[in-house]
C-alpha cells in the first residue's frame, strides 16, 4: 500500500510549483488529470480488480508536482518497467500474476525527473525528425 502521508506531502510539493509557477499553470493541471483520469477509468471499468486507489492518489499528485509531459513519460516508464521485471520475476520465482504497480510508479517518476526532459528531447526534435525525413515530410 501507499501511505496516504506520502501522497499529501507530493500534493503540497506540487501545490507549491503551481502556485511559483503560474505561467505554466496549465501544465501543472493537465498533468493531475493526464494520467490519473485514465487510471481512473481502469478501477471503474474494472470495479477496482485491475488497479487500486493508492495508484490513482499517487499519479494525481505526482501529475501536478511533475505537469503532464513528465507524468505521461513515468507512466509509459513504470508500465515498461513493471511488465519486464515482473515477467521475469514471474519465470525465476514462479510468484503469481499479480502486481504492485506503486513501487514500479515510483521508478517512472524517478527515473523522468532525473532524465525525462532529456528523453523527450531525442524523442521529440530527434527521433521523429529522423523518421520524418525518411518517409520525405521534410
Amino acid at each position: 500500500e501507499i501511505p496516504v502521508g506520502f501522497n499529501y506531502f507530493i500534493l503540497i510539493l506540487g501545490l507549491i510549483r503551481l502556485v511559483t509557477d503560474l505561467q505554466n499553470w496549465h501544465t501543472y493541471c493537465i498533468g493531475f488529470l493526464a494520467v490519473s483520469g485514465f487510471l481512473y477509468l481502469v478501477i471503474w471499468l474494472s470495479n477496482g480488480r485491475y488497479m487500486g486507489g493508492g495508484d490513482l492518489k499517487l499519479m494525481d499528485a505526482s501529475g501536478l508536482l511533475l505537469g503532464w509531459k513528465m507524468i505521461i513519460l513515468a507512466f509509459v516508464l513504470a508500465c515498461i518497467l513493471g511488465s519486464v521485471i515482473h515477467l521475469i520475476r514471474m519465470k525465476v520465482s514462479k510468484v503469481g500474476h499479480e502486481l504492485a504497480m506503486g513501487p514500479y510508479l515510483a521508478m517512472g517518476m524517478a527515473i523522468a525527473v532525473l532524465y525525462g526532459e532529456g528523453f523527450l528531447h531525442w524523442y521529440f526534435y530527434v527521433f521523429l525528425e529522423s523518421i520524418y525525413q525518411m518517409m520525405g515530410l521534410v
